[in-house]
């Protein structure tokens, strides 16, 4: 037996397949859909005299203090002059507002206190001539500012281009400076750039997103924060992206990075950041590090897919606190590489329990066995078998040159069921008025492309018909209503004895089918077979024709008591086999969250009391939500146990 703590990728490689966008399967099937991103250029911009006097005050005063200890006071003082570091290092604006914020704060406590006290009373001079200095630097003594044009125009920003540029930056403040300095440098028009942060309402949030996305709006450059920097697609027309200042995190120069370099994304993006260098020679060792940060993200990214692991962390947060942490205890550049390391870290990871994991080279994909050919088949036998005349009384058009194409007027109920869809969606492709699918993934993905290019809408005009559609849906809804509750058709089939159709399903704790069992039962002999091959075997398929045979049911009632009997009682049985998979699955995701909370126990010690007992807070709540995740993957309750139909024979 292998011990846990020494195995190594050959030892577990059998257990999981893991597939990311570098890999050469991925890349294949990705094809030009999915541009590599070229290598990311980190650009040192060198402080002007005004700057390096604000950098100097700030090394010599709070970051490396010449006394050999900072004014901060008050919990939280050890991390504080790295907080106002990092501010600096986004824009002397974002300082300013960062001392003033602090400044606040001292005065409300000496409200309520009767004053200052000696610390507090020399935190607040210090602050008060770091925030003078900073107050002296003007749009022409901004390094960063000057370098961010620079860039701009040799991206080729400008007048008469249709070239994008998203830029990001940790601060609202700096945020709004540049969108209030940068246009009127480079010629841009008020309409031409858009600001986006979490300042915004919901509703402006999404309006800033569509724009930036349609390639017929004036929109050139997009000024926004680390709200933008997870889900949200900004590579429709944009494959140019600079970071003014760089996130102390892995995790959010990944997710900021991911907004252009996604699927769909046909240019190579073009990843920049201004790294802003004081003189200082302490200051200049601190951006050495952080330079790592970005060199390592893009290493991870190629190499592993994401780099949220390397550390080990999980957390945006959790990973900037550790960054400050060794600021603060004087690591050196070189010791970076050894701080950041090059393969993912061991820690728990929340997502490989709810992925899962399997063996083999391929990861399978389950179709559920159906009597139809395609979904299409389904539909259009749905439709002739919930209306007399669907053509006519949905106004159904198809097109002779693909078939795969449906339009039809939706009635009231189906409306309904619609508006679960985007509302711009329906609005702008005036879905109530007429609704157009297509089966074809191709003809979809056509489609999509068209909308991509699209000057007017970012939806394309047909929709893909998948199980889920809600058209789907309603069909469904449509045909089940001729069969009343707890009742079930009979299908004359060649068999030469009854045999009930059942569905058996165990759920887990989260709701989630587990166990879904589709059987053919003989209560003659509880022979128990599948379904589907039953009804191959007799003869059963979408075309069968309905002969209109009176039948009697009170036989076939009798045998239902024993039916749902045998049915539980090999649910039971395949539940058992089930249940231990499960226990074998559940147990590496358990030992991981108890070696990731003894590791995160490990990293507060030394924090602050406030501190480390946020830090417990959280860990606590993960470890609770995590244990309660684990229990919710178990199979329980009583099974699912539902009659779907009987066969007969003819003589029945």
């Amino acid at each position: 037996m292998v011990d846990a703590d020494d195995l190594t990728g050959d030892d577990i490689a059998h257990l999981y397949v893991r597939r990311h966008k570098a890999h050469e399967e991925v890349a294949h099937e990705l094809g030009s859909q999915w541009a590599e991103r070229k290598e990311p250029q980190p650009i040192t911009v060198d402080a002007s005299p005004a700057e390096n006097a604000m950098f100097a005050e700030l090394a010599d005063t709070w970051t490396h203090p010449v006394e050999g200890k900072s004014p901060s006071s008050g919990s939280g003082s050890s991390l504080f002059p790295w907080t106002l570091f990092k501010a600096a290092l986004s824009s002397h604006l974002a300082l300013l507002q960062t001392v003033e914020s602090r400044r606040k704060t001292l005065a409300r406590a000496a409200d309520e206190d009767g004053g200052l006290t000696a610390e507090q009373a020399v935190e607040d001079e210090a602050l008060e001539r770091l925030g003078a200095l900073a107050a002296k630097i003007e749009d022409d003594s901004s390094s960063k500012l000057a370098v961010l044009v620079d860039n701009l125009r040799g991206i080729g920003v400008g007048k008469g281009s249709d070239i994008r540029v998203v830029v990001f930056s940790e601060r609202i403040a700096t945020l709004r400076w540049l969108a209030r300095t940068v246009p009127p440098i480079l010629g841009l028009k008020t309409d031409q750039v858009l600001e986006l942060h979490g300042g915004l309402s919901d509703v402006n949030q999404m309006d800033v997103i569509e724009q930036f996305g349609l390639s017929g709006a004036p929109v050139r450059l997009l000024f926004t924060g680390d709200m933008a920097s997870e889900g949200v697609n900004l590579h429709r027309e944009c494959s140019h992206l600079i970071h003014f200042d760089l996130p102390w995190s892995l995790i959010t120069i990944e997710q900021r990075n991911g907004r252009i370099d996604r699927y769909g994304q046909t240019e190579r993006p073009d990843v920049r950041a201004l790294l802003l260098t004081p003189d200082h020679p302490a200051s200049t060792g601190d951006v050495r590090i952080i330079t790592r940060l970005l060199e390592r993200e893009h290493h991870a990214h190629r190499a592993f897919g994401e780099s949220g692991s390397l550390l080990g962390l999980h957390a945006p947060d959790a990973e900037e606190e550790q960054v400050m942490k060794w600021l603060r205890d004087r690591t050196r550049p070189d010791d970076a590489d050894a701080l950041i390391p090059d393969e993912p870290q061991k820690a728990f990871d929340i997502m490989t329990l709810l992925a899962g994991t399997v063996g083999g080279d391929q990861v399978p994909t389950y179709r559920p066995p159906s009597l139809f050919d395609s979904d299409f088949a389904f539909v259009d036998e749905a439709l002739h078998a919930a209306f007399v005349d669907p053509v006519t009384e949905l106004d159904i058009r198809t097109d002779d040159k693909d078939p795969s194409l449906l339009s039809l007027e939706p009635p009231r109920d189906l409306v309904n069921r619609l508006s679960a869809l985007p509302q711009s969606y329906l609005t702008e492709q005036r879905i109530a008025e007429r609704l157009k699918v297509t089966a074809s993934p191709e003809v979809a993905n056509s489609q999509l492309d068209e909308a991509r290019a699209s000057t007017e809408s970012s939806w394309p005009e047909v929709s893909f018909l998948s199980p889920l559609h809600p058209f789907v849906d309603w069909l469904v809804d449509k045909v089940l209503v001729d069969i009343g509750r707890n009742q079930a058709p009979v299908i004359v089939a060649k068999v030469d004895r009854p045999t009930y159709l059942v569905q058996g399903m165990y759920s887990n704790g989260r709701g989630q089918p587990q166990i879904v069992e589709w059987m053919a039962i003989s209560p003659d002999d509880e022979r128990v077979d599948d379904m589907f091959e039953a009804l191959t075997d007799a003869g059963v398929t979408s075309g069968t024709p309905n002969p209109g045979t009176e039948l009697g049911t009170d036989p076939l009632e009798a045998h239902l008591d024993a039916v749902v009997t045998i049915a539980r009682d090999e649910l039971a049985r395949r539940r058992t086999e089930h249940d231990q998979k499960i226990e074998d699955l559940l147990a590496e995701p358990a030992e991981r969250l108890a070696s990731w909370k003894k590791r995160h126990d490990q990293l507060s010690l030394g924090l602050d009391e406030r501190r480390r007992r946020d830090r417990e807070k959280y860990a606590g709540s993960v470890r609770d939500d995590t244990e309660e995740l684990i229990e919710s993957m178990r199979t329980e309750g009583e099974p699912l146990v539902r009659v779907v139909a009987v066969l007969v024979g003819r003589g029945t």
